[in-house]
């Protein structure tokens, strides 16, 4: 961090955390704060109808990636990953969250034309299976 005029390095991580996560850590110790940033609050909102009615289904990316959202008959949401199904929480308007134990994963829908075409998961969008549609 320029900022602060120190930096983080991560040799080896078996944690299961990101590195990322680690190194921010890191420096927000060094500095005096949390090591966690806060946690995002998740005060239930819910989403559109045209989310609601066009984001569940199945989003590929070309790397393999394959994501599978899904919404039961009381509004909750899910998000399965290579067989594990997590709850996503809507947080605004096209933004949910994954709680993870040390952070949260952000996810972002993309629409066009009143309908869901792809979701950004981390660093990567991914788009929608065309006959999910």
């Amino acid at each position: 961090s320029q900022e602060i005029g120190a930096g983080a390095l991560i040799l080896c991580n078996t944690s299961g955390v990101s590195s990322d996560l680690l190194c921010s850590a890191m420096l927000r110790l060094y500095v005096g704060q949390d090591a966690l940033p806060e946690r995002i609050k998740a005060p239930g909102y819910i989403w559109n109808d045209a989310i609601r009615r066009t984001a569940p289904g199945t989003y590929c990316s070309g790397e393999g990636a394959r994501l599978v959202l899904r919404v039961d008959e009381n509004g909750k949401w899910t998000m399965e990953t290579n067989g594990k199904t997590q709850t996503l929480i809507p947080v605004n308007e096209n933004t949910g969250i994954i709680r993870q134990e040390w952070t949260d994963d952000k996810i972002i829908l993309y629409l066009r034309n009143n309908e869901v075409f792809a979701i950004r998961s981390g660093a990567r969008m991914i788009p929608r299976v065309k006959e999910d549609v």
